[in-house]
């Protein structure tokens, strides 16, 4: 049986109505406007959960020779690479809890001199869609405007359009990750997997393990672990699980896991079994729908995009 609406629930229509613009109520939702996102992210998440899947090993490789390959990558996609957008599907534990799946659309554009001699700042823009608690949730960072501030718009089910300035590190932007906004994706990827792998080149206790290749949305990608097998009160992981598109030659996917605390956990192999590895990851990354050099000019990453929802007055917040 229905109940009678409340003096107080109808209050709160009267003030939603007051509130509202003229002619939202025609205007479809963020989450009907983003219907095609959504369902982008599905298919994706498909690939990503089959992912966490190591497969058959095919050998072992040497260290330093994997190292060699990704560092001339590296220096590749430093020199050539100007911007990139994807799909952002990301995992991170924090504060000891390991965080729900997010999404998010990035557009990122490096910092260049370009061939007039002019500098090209470093550029970012994220649009969240999932969780249901960040879903249009909107950063927006240029390395030489607003004083070094990013412009973030909350998003979510509360305030969603609420609008501030803040600086990089700002404990909202850090509540939701470890890293900041200019530590752009590909750079942490790159930057993990060759951090480790200069680490252990010379060590007995770790090896690098190659895994037949994947085959993402038609795109093939060389599959790589590192595995420590002696664990190290300066080492917080166990394992480091990182892709490479062939083509490409960048990381789309790494991942990084700790250390089993409870052994019936393990498989007879001394391995962590596929079904429980979430326990112990630490942080995982993929990039879904990569694409290199799109031609991201300066109107993608201004505040009155069309297409982003900033207010056009936004707050300014400075750190406590």
């Amino acid at each position: 049986m229905c109940q009678r609406p409340t003096r107080y629930h109808w209050l709160l229509v009267f003030c939603a109505a007051l509130l509202a613009p003229a002619g939202s109520a025609a205007e479809p939702s963020s989450t009907q406007k983003h219907q095609a996102d959504d369902d982008r992210a599905s298919s994706d998440l498909s690939c990503f959960e089959d992912l966490q899947v190591a497969g058959e090993c095919i050998g072992k490789c040497r260290i330093d020779e994997i190292h060699s390959e990704l560092s001339t990558a590296y220096d590749d996609y430093q020199n050539d690479v100007k911007d990139y957008t994807a799909l952002l599907i990301k995992r991170e534990k924090l504060g000891g809890k390991l965080s729900p799946r997010q999404f998010a659309k990035i557009k990122v554009r490096e910092p260049k001199q370009t061939d007039e001699g002019s500098e090209v700042p470093l550029s970012v823009y994220m649009k969240f869609y999932r969780p249901q608690t960040l879903a249009g949730r909107e950063i927006l960072f240029v390395e030489d405007q607003r004083d070094g501030l990013m412009l973030a718009r909350k998003g979510g089910m509360v305030f969603a359009n609420y609008t501030q300035a803040l600086p990089t590190d700002h404990p909202f932007a850090k509540a939701e990750s470890n890293y900041l906004v200019t530590d752009t994706c590909v750079n942490i990827m790159f930057q993990t997997a060759l951090d480790q792998l200069r680490c252990h080149a010379n060590s007995a206790d770790c090896e690098l393990s190659e895994f037949e290749r994947k085959s993402i949305k038609g795109k093939h990608c060389r599959h790589f672990e590192l595995r420590l097998h002696k664990k190290a009160d300066d080492v917080p992981y166990h394992f480091v699980r990182f892709m490479v598109d062939a083509e490409l030659r960048l990381p789309i996917y790494v991942a990084t896991y700790g250390w089993e605390t409870d052994a019936s956990h393990q498989t007879k192999s001394g391995k962590e079994s596929e079904a429980n590895l979430d326990r112990t990851l630490l942080e995982e990354f993929f990039l879904a729908g990569l694409k290199i050099n799109v031609g991201l000019g300066d109107e993608d990453f201004e505040a009155d995009h069309p297409d982003y929802q900033f207010s056009a007055d936004p707050k300014l917040a400075m750190q406590d």
